[in-house]
């Protein structure tokens, strides 16, 4: 399906007072990942990395879904463009993956934080699911 279909499929009136949480926690993400390594917050450098990227794009696909419903569980959005909101959250993860590696000093890509991002976006799909049967 063409993205630009697929775009068009999305729920009519979305304003920014929706996407304003998805996009202070997209910055809030894009500044964590351009910190020197230094500057990360010790009880962050204690914690198992994996699960600290898990939660963020978990966190990252619920608030995009979120804004994209409304806010109100009776607005499910189609399959495909849930897809495509996971779809964002992987390319996000895996840009600033690169822009770590590339770009900042002291820091590094990894691959297998990009699979933990992915991972927690997935988590998310399962989340979204699970919360709208009970609202059903």
């Amino acid at each position: 399906m063409p993205i630009k279909k697929l775009l068009a499929r999305k729920p009519a009136g979305i304003s920014l007072k929706y996407l304003a949480p998805a996009l202070c926690w997209g910055l809030f993400i894009l500044i964590g990942t351009v910190l020197p390594g230094s500057d990360v917050p010790k009880v962050l450098r204690n914690m198992n990395d994996k699960i600290i990227h898990a939660t963020i794009y978990f966190v990252a696909f619920t608030l995009i879904y979120l804004a994209f419903i409304r806010y109100s569980f009776v607005n499910p959005i189609s399959r495909e463009f849930v897809w495509f909101i996971v779809l964002v959250c992987i390319a996000f993860g895996g840009m600033l993956e690169l822009v770590q590696h590339y770009v900042v000093p002291s820091r590094t890509g990894d691959w297998m934080d990009f699979l933990a991002n992915t991972c927690g976006s997935l988590i998310g799909v399962l989340g979204m699911r699970v919360l709208h049967r009970l609202k059903a």
